[in-house]
């Protein structure tokens, strides 16, 4: 169930500038949203997959307002047609995670009536949503290889974090053939996910082609504290993949026992990493008359140019590059 109450005002024109008006917007809005989820009594008994299915109960507020401005700057000169900067904050404060700014800076610049230049940078944050803050912990199992295991394949990095964990060189870990007893839910200490963003790119539009357009733009996007919910297998393994050591969030989710085995794995949603993707997108268009109609022509594309995944933020050095892989393509 969401309730939302919003208000807003605009004007386009609050005042003229030699340039053209300046038009700002500004409002609050108030969204409450709760979420309520209760298996049956046969699905909660355990009856179905031997674990019951447990009840979901969650609910957040919050309380936003925000200002937009767009603002003509130049006009009808040489090589500027036309040059604008739009500007928009928006302040939350969320019963879950307190209070968060997010913004946009950008500029337009057209040179002529062909050709415009145009560019964006911001600041952005998602909330965690009900399911990822107050999902039910349930037990679970989960099939493991343990990666500290005698003659498993190993690197530096890991046999010394193997080792600080106290765990012999020689360890035969049962976890390469038992099942682990296993915690999976939401989790309420999650924080918001912030993105830093830039795009720049053109507009190009010919008059010796009448109906041809085209748009190229660049773009990167740089995520924090991503909110995601690792599988166990790379829970243990990133618990010692650190090259900063064992003293990680990862290792504060497997608990071992005296004899170094490995007995729960806690895969509670976490904060867990940052992401960085940069790539270009580009539009052509082509409208015509022809054969009697109307012809109406699109083509439009992303060069993917990096997708890395940081494990550990505090590590830019260690990461995943994904373009090019399965969801990733280039």
């Amino acid at each position: 169930q969401q309730t939302v109450i919003s208000g807003s005002i605009t004007n386009e024109d609050l005042y003229d500038l030699p340039a053209g008006s300046i038009g700002v917007a500004f409002g609050a809005e108030y969204r409450k949203e709760e979420s309520d989820s209760v298996p049956d009594a046969f699905a909660a008994s355990g009856a179905t997959f031997l674990t019951a299915l447990q009840e979901e109960h969650g609910d957040f507020d919050v309380t936003e307002v925000f200002f937009e401005t767009t603002v003509p700057l130049l006009a009808d000169m040489t090589l500027i047609k036309s040059l604008s900067v739009d500007m928009a904050v928006r302040y939350a404060d969320y019963d879950t995670i307190g209070d968060a700014t997010s913004w946009k800076g950008g500029m337009s610049w057209a040179l002529n009536d062909e050709f415009r230049l145009r560019a964006t940078v911001s600041e952005a944050i998602r909330a965690p949503n009900i399911g990822e803050l107050f999902g039910p912990v349930k037990q679970t199992f989960f099939n493991l290889l343990d990666p500290c295991v005698a003659g498993g394949p190993q690197d530096p990095v890991r046999i010394a974090n193997c080792a600080a964990l106290g765990i012999p060189v020689d360890f035969p870990a049962q976890a390469t053939t038992a099942s682990i007893e296993g915690l999976n839910g939401g989790n309420p200490e999650l924080r918001e996910e912030e993105s830093d963003s830039v795009t720049y790119g053109f507009v190009y539009q010919p008059a010796f082609i009448d109906g041809f357009v085209m748009t190229v733009d660049y773009w990167e996007i740089d995520i924090d504290d991503a909110i995601d919910a690792i599988s166990a297998q790379d829970i243990v393994n990133k618990c010692v993949d650190s090259v900063a050591g064992v003293n990680n969030q990862f290792c504060d989710l497997v608990t071992r026992d005296d004899d170094h085995e490995i007995r729960l794995v806690r895969s509670i949603t976490q904060n867990v990493a940052s992401q960085k993707a940069e790539g270009v997108d580009f539009e052509l268009g082509y409208d015509f008359e022809g054969f009697g109609g109307q012809f109406n022509t699109q083509l439009l594309g992303t060069y993917l140019i990096s997708r890395k995944e940081f494990p550990f933020q505090v590590e830019p050095e260690q990461f995943s590059e994904q373009a090019g892989t399965i969801a990733d393509a280039e």
